[in-house]
């Protein structure tokens, strides 16, 4: 595929809430203190809550190339 994109979005606090609720239930990760790690199918989503500047997230998604040892 081709070269990496980054999108940047604007999103109200409780969209974002929803979202990592989301990514939370999906991978049945509980949401305990600052930072919040988890894989649902080929997405990682990394969030951080803060007082200071609400809580923010990055989804990466990961590279669907097969592998030589799977078959």
């Amino acid at each position: 595929s081709g070269p990496q994109k980054n999108l940047e979005i604007v999103l109200t606090g409780d969209e974002i809430e929803e979202i990592i609720d989301f990514f939370s239930r999906e991978s049945r990760i509980p949401r305990v203190g600052g930072v919040f790690r988890a894989i649902v199918n080929n997405l990682i989503i990394t969030a951080i809550e803060s007082d200071f500047g609400g809580p923010r997230f990055v989804i990466t998604k990961i590279s669907q190339m097969p592998s030589r040892y799977l078959t």
